[in-house]
Formats: structure tokens, sequence, C-alpha cells
């Protein structure tokens, strides 16, 4: 596959805290130099730097997808004093969602923050229109609670087409039991599968920084 071909999603930069390395704007001069025509931003729980990164990625010619990786919980868990959160990711697909992720932040960080800004099922519900949906990582929701399928399957009930399984090709066992189940999860669900790369630096000499 071409690089052109291909599409980076699910990517952090310096605004995930202590988990991200890379600027915007060197993330979108790789990107230029590869050859990639999109690429995308998922900072953990916030929308921070989505301006910035869309202004370097224009800069270079390169489509930006701004979204985020949030921190999800079951309703039930709202109250309780539990540091437990699944991991989604969201991109914004119009307008309508660009309001909806801010509406999520803004109750995860206003309502349900605990360590973490946190939203609950029913609340992405209340606020999923124009939003583009992802299982994420290892920690997904569907990993991590009971109920976190079918909460998947209540959530495509809602938006169809527009929820994926998300599925990374790392050598790490876990990782690979994981995409397994995803693969399973979405030939019952009739749901379709992205491969990301859950990027976390620009080069691979920064993994020691």
């Amino acid at each position: 596959m071409k690089n052109s071909d291909f599409a980076h999603l699910h990517v952090h930069n310096e605004h995930s805290m202590l988990d991200g390395f890379g600027t915007a704007e060197s993330y979108a001069k790789k990107a230029a130099k590869m050859g990639f025509k999109y690429l995308g931003l998922t900072n953990h729980g916030n929308q921070d730097g989505l301006i910035k990164f869309q202004q370097a990625c224009n800069n270079e010619g390169i489509i930006p997808i701004l979204g985020c990786e949030g921190y999800m919980i079951p309703d039930r868990l709202l109250d309780t004093k539990t540091r437990k959160r699944g991991h989604i990711c969201l991109w914004v697909k119009n307008q309508t969602g660009f309001e909806n992720l801010c509406h999520l932040l803004s109750y995860a960080n206003l309502d349900g923050f605990y360590y973490r800004p946190r939203f609950t099922y029913s609340k992405l519900l209340e606020h999923s229109e124009g939003l583009v949906i992802s299982t994420a990582c290892l920690i997904s929701w569907t990993n991590l609670f009971k109920d976190g399928v079918q909460f998947f399957y209540d959530l495509k009930d809602q938006i169809g087409d527009d929820l994926y399984c998300e599925i990374m090709p790392h050598q790490i066992k876990k990782q690979t039991i994981f995409n397994k189940k995803m693969r399973k999860l979405a030939k019952e669900s009739g749901s379709k599968i992205i491969v990301t790369n859950d990027c976390h630096y620009v080069e691979r000499r920064d993994s020691r920084l």
C-alpha cells in the first residue's frame, strides 16, 4: 500500500500530557515528506491542539482529520471512586460533530472528571451525531467493561457505519488477542475495520527521549 492510500488516524502529540512527543508542525512536515495526504490527531481527553494542528497540516498540504481519544465509563460508575475508564476514539465529521465533541469534553471536565476527564455511555449517545467513532486501543471500553460490547451494539444502532472496530498490527500478545476480538465483533455486527498505529512520537529515536 502506498502512503498516499493510508491515513494515520490515531496520533498523539505534545497535547497528550506525558504520553505524546512531537509538535503539530513536526508531524505535518513528516507526513508531507512521506507522501501522506491525510493525518489525524487524537490526543488524550482534550482537543487543545486541534486548531494549531489544522494550521500546520494546511501549511504542508495535508488534509487534517480532527479528533480525540476520550475516556468513557458506564453511567453506573459515574459517582463511584474508580479510576477504571475505557478509551474511545472520536473524529469530527462535520460542524455538528465538532460541536458534539465540544459538548462531550466540556461534560467530561466539568461533571465527569475523576483523575481524567470522563464522559458516560448515555452522554455519548446524546452527542454522537456528526462523529466517526472507533473502539480505540487495548484499553477500549469494549475490552474493559462487561457491558462494553453491548454498548457497542447500542451505539451502532444509533450511528451505523460511522462506528468502526480498530485494530493495530503490533506484535504484542495482548494486542494480538484484542485484534482477534475486534475482527470477530466486526464480523458479527457487520461493522468495518480500521487499522491504526497509535503514534506517540514522530521519529523512532524519539521513543528514547
